[in-house]
């Protein structure tokens, strides 16, 4: 199987994994807790914040995608029973001479605010852990993996890399040739090889069908 029709699968199947969680989670509500915030969101349809998971998905974000699935439903368990209690203790102070706005202010129900701050919490979570993951397989890259093996960057970001024909043109310091699935050290000439593997002139790459390059800059 090809990278992108890797890519494409592994796509797929994290949108029927999150389509399965919001459904099982649509049930839930009013089957099994049929309570005021989980009846509300399923009513009014999550507010269509489900369609952000699906954008990052067909990003490549699937951290920040699964940060927001996971955020709503924590958000409707958080905004439903912390917002229960918040509204006992406010109802409490009501007295029988309160005014009716102050009835209606007093009895107010903050769970869709809750749900929608966990979320936006979740969110910013997944942007900040996604980055980080990021920056971290940066700093494991090797270009002294044992050949054969795909780059540990390759494998979970494959987003870093992109496409191109006759592409060692300078820039990069590794090509990841399509053909052979072996990373393998390029050499312009001035700069000492950096690992064990033999050198391989730019122009020995680009005689390949298309290579995966990593830019150093």
């Amino acid at each position: 199987m090809t990278m992108n029709g890797r890519r494409i699968g592994k796509m797929i199947l994290n949108c029927f994994a999150t389509a399965f969680i919001y459904l099982v989670m649509y049930y839930l509500s009013y089957r099994v807790f049929r309570e005021y915030l989980f009846v509300w969101t399923a009513d009014n349809r999550y507010w269509y914040t489900w369609i952000l998971p699906f954008v990052f998905i067909f990003l490549g974000k699937y951290i920040i995608s699964y940060s927001i699935t996971f955020g709503s439903i924590a958000g409707t368990f958080t905004g439903q029973y912390l917002g229960d209690y918040i509204q006992k203790i406010r109802m409490e102070k009501i007295t029988l001479y309160s005014t009716a706005e102050e009835r209606w202010h007093l009895s107010l129900h903050y769970g869709v605010a809750i749900w929608l701050a966990v979320i936006l919490i979740f969110l910013v979570i997944g942007i900040l852990l996604e980055k980080k993951l990021k920056k971290k397989a940066l700093l494991k890259y090797n270009p002294n993996e044992e050949p054969g093996e795909l780059p540990f960057i390759v494998r979970k970001f494959s987003r870093l890399f992109e496409i191109k024909k006759n592409c060692c043109s300078g820039r990069c310091s590794a090509c990841f040739c399509s053909n052979s699935f072996k990373v393998k050290e390029l050499s312009r000439g001035l700069e000492p090889p950096t690992s064990a593997l033999p050198r391989r002139r730019a122009t020995d790459c680009a005689k390949t069908a298309c290579c995966m390059v990593f830019h150093t800059q």
